[in-house]
């Protein structure tokens, strides 16, 4: 009887130092397999299949431009400029040099360069004449210098463009997505990218804005 009471004791004692887990009610069948994540996330399909469209609008408003415009008329792709940039890329392709003859008269790089001759500090004009570049950068001549080099035309260069300009719509989405994590903003920005007067015109001038 006594060493039945102690064993009775040291199980009450280890109830107390040890309590029972609280009895939950049981979840109902298939609440394991509810996700609160995925239901909140977006549908990466429907956005897909919207960026998809937007891309298409935007190729064919571009597209539509060229056609209109510069495919009837060359020069209306051009800008004041955008002679340089032709001369930039002419110069890059045949001679293998990023540099000019000459800058248009009465312009304000012919006066800095005019400032920079009476000072010294002109750069050697080359063998075939040509003045080193210092104030285009050479990202778009040599963009241009391709074209050159492959025998294509300035319309080519324009439809590129185009397709580039459809091509900054996803750009737009995905950075507008990394910034703030949100497919309908990121949609939004695409699509005001897609139909932005700017962009779609710009896309149609030689010039690389």
């Amino acid at each position: 009887g006594v060493l039945r009471s102690r064993v009775v004791s040291l199980n009450l004692d280890q109830n107390l130092l040890h309590p029972a887990a609280e009895t939950r009610p049981m979840a109902p069948a298939g609440a394991d397999r509810f996700n609160p994540v995925q239901s909140t996330r977006p549908d990466t399909g429907s956005a897909t299949v919207w960026l998809t469209v937007l891309v298409v609008i935007a190729l064919a408003l571009r597209l539509m431009v060229f056609a209109l415009g510069p495919a009837g008329d060359i020069e209306l792709a051009q800008h004041d400029d955008s002679s340089r940039y032709v001369e930039l890329a002419e110069h890059l392709s045949n001679d293998h040099q990023f540099a000019l003859k000459s800058e248009p008269a009465g312009s304000i790089t012919e006066a800095v360069r005019n400032l920079r001759a009476e000072a010294g500090e002109l750069e050697a004009v080359s063998s075939a004449g040509l003045h080193p570049e210092i104030f285009r950068t050479p990202g778009y001549p040599a963009f241009l210098a391709a074209f050159e080099s492959m025998g294509l035309s300035a319309y080519s260069v324009l439809i590129v463009q185009c397709l580039f300009g459809a091509l900054c719509v996803v750009f737009t989405y995905q950075l507008t997505r990394s910034l703030f994590n949100s497919t309908t903003a990121s949609l939004i920005a695409a699509a005001i990218m897609a139909v932005h007067p700017g962009a779609i015109a710009y896309a149609n001038v030689m010039l690389p804005d």
